[in-house]
């Protein structure tokens, strides 16, 4: 039933910043964008959270690897 699958996308939506990578991963892997257009609008907001996510990973991993190491000395 496509109300159900509508349901758990959007409980899943709420749940996804307490997630860890590996749990993240795996949705990624078996997510559809297919049915009625509900389903496929929170297919697409939990696509791109997680896009955000990742982007800003990558952004912080990258401004911490470019900041100088200051010596205490």
């Amino acid at each position: 039933d496509f109300s159900i699958r509508c349901v758990a996308l959007r409980l899943l939506h709420k749940l996804l910043p307490q997630l860890t990578h590996e749990q993240l991963f795996e949705i990624a892997q078996v997510l559809s964008v297919d049915g009625p257009n509900e389903c496929q609008y929170w297919t697409l907001e939990i696509s791109k959270w997680m896009y955000d996510y990742i982007t800003q990973q990558i952004t912080s991993e990258k401004s911490i690897s470019s900041k100088p190491i200051s010596e205490p000395f």
